[in-house]
């Protein structure tokens, strides 16, 4: 059998690093759990879930990204018949450069309404100049996504929660294809039902998450 000093004197000369409660809370983003099972609040700024519930909460920033990620999936796909990621395609289904402005050209509806809508979310031209300061500046999707999510924030879309009718509804105001309180759209067009675009939604901002996350008890993020 060792000696304590033996033992001592064998001992790595550089231990593993003890890591704080702080330093757990950011690599996780939760909060510790308490004797109770309910979980502690977060020492770390953001990463609180609410006061109803502290067990598991996810990052803010993570959650607010996910969510920001899930209306961009949910309206391209409204605005596209399903398919998502079309930020090359116009009103009509003709495609344009993503590396230049927007095309401003006008599309016969072939018997229904003319449109110079493009991109992923269709922005009109107006609209496009209106959110960028420029209808020459390109449309990339990393342009397409950020004046996108300039429109849900002007349009009171409060993207810390998850989507809801209310929320959609006032979505539905700037995406015609989003349905009000009613089922419809604001502006007499086609429509999707809100089941199909909360189911969208959702898809999405699970998997920004992870295949292996789950809602904290009582937070209700991710429905």
């Amino acid at each position: 059998m060792k000696t304590f000093k033996q033992f001592v004197a064998e001992a790595p000369k550089n231990p593993p690093p003890v890591y704080s409660a702080a330093d757990i809370q950011r690599a996780y983003g939760v909060a510790p759990r308490t004797s109770d099972g309910r979980g502690a609040r977060s020492t770390v700024a953001g990463l609180s879930g609410p006061p109803s519930n502290r067990v598991g909460s996810v990052n803010r920033d993570m959650n607010r990204f996910a969510n920001t990620r899930g209306w961009q999936s949910a309206i391209g796909r409204a605005e596209h018949g399903g398919k998502d990621d079309q930020y090359n395609v116009m009103y009509g289904g003709g495609k344009f450069d993503t590396t230049k402005g927007h095309p401003d050209t006008v599309v016969s509806g072939g018997g229904g309404p003319s449109s110079a809508a493009a991109g992923k979310y269709q922005f009109m031209p107006s609209t496009w100049k209106g959110a960028t300061g420029n209808l020459k500046t390109p449309m990339s999707p990393g342009n397409q996504d950020k004046a996108a999510t300039k429109l849900l924030r002007g349009r009171g879309v409060n993207l810390d929660r998850p989507m809801n009718p209310y929320a959609v509804s006032r979505a539905g105001k700037e995406w015609a294809s989003l349905p009000n309180l009613s089922g419809k759209s604001h502006y007499g067009q086609p429509v999707k039902p809100y089941s199909t675009v909360r189911n969208w939604f959702n898809q999405k901002k699970k998997q920004e998450l992870g295949l292996d996350y789950r809602d904290a008890p009582g937070a209700n993020y991710a429905r």
